[in-house]
């Protein structure tokens, strides 16, 4: 099956990406948003095309990602993350707020304090958990950015159901450091990094993709998931 975006998607899709935009720049509770949410934000045509994105699934691109699935969010087994803190450019900024399983954050508290000891330095969570109807929101985001590119788009973000972002039983997590850092993809070049490649699989941390990993997607030196060990 191959996917076409018509001439009225992509007119439908240029004001929907200001919404979406200003709605990812808001912070909130949104990662956590259920695709019942969409209407309170969005027009019937916006809902619409949204959940056809939300609908999409690997087998439709010929891909063989694993799909995790589409449920609904289980708010009373995560822990909200607020305030978390970094400095970049002389400038203290603050991190919109992220959420984490309550066993994997527990696990990233006592790996923080670890890293802490070690080498004085600790990490955010700069995303964590992210409800299949947000992560639709997160790839349309991305589509249009790549003037709707799906092949570029999906060596960067997952579908819905595919990422481990939504997938709590294989948590994916966002690191950043907390001193801050000019692009995520500097990340690989910081000593927390570093300290992460020989000690993060104590705590249930692993890299997700490496360079040249088999999965095809984009290095992300910042991208980790937890396993329980």
């Amino acid at each position: 099956m191959k996917i076409i975006f018509t001439a009225e998607d992509k007119k439908l899709g240029a004001s929907l990406f200001k919404k979406v935009h200003s709605l990812v720049a808001d912070g909130g509770d949104y990662p956590i948003m259920d695709a019942k949410d969409f209407g309170i934000h969005f027009s019937a045509k916006e809902v619409a095309f949204l959940k056809k994105i939300l609908n999409f699934q690997p087998v439709d691109f010929g891909l063989g990602n694993e799909f995790f699935g589409i449920g609904h969010v289980r708010r009373h087994l995560l822990v909200k993350i607020e305030n978390q803190e970094y400095e970049f450019d002389g400038k203290v900024k603050i991190i919109k707020p992220q959420f984490l399983p309550a066993n994997v954050f527990e696990k990233f508290v006592e790996m923080n304090r670890a890293m802490e000891t070690d080498i004085a330095r600790r990490l955010n969570v700069y995303s964590g958990y992210r409800s299949p109807a947000y992560q639709a929101l997160t790839f349309f985001h991305v589509l249009h950015s790549n003037s709707w590119n799906l092949e570029k788009t999906l060596k960067r973000v997952a579908l819905s159901g595919c990422s481990e972002h939504g997938n709590i039983k294989k948590q994916g997590v966002d690191f950043a450091p907390v001193e801050g850092i000019a692009s995520l993809n500097d990340f690989d070049k910081t000593s927390e990094y570093k300290w992460m490649l020989k000690k993060a699989r104590r705590f249930g941390f692993y890299l997700s993709y490496p360079k040249n990993n088999k999965k095809g997607i984009d290095y992300e030196p910042w991208h980790w998931h937890f396993e329980e060990n």
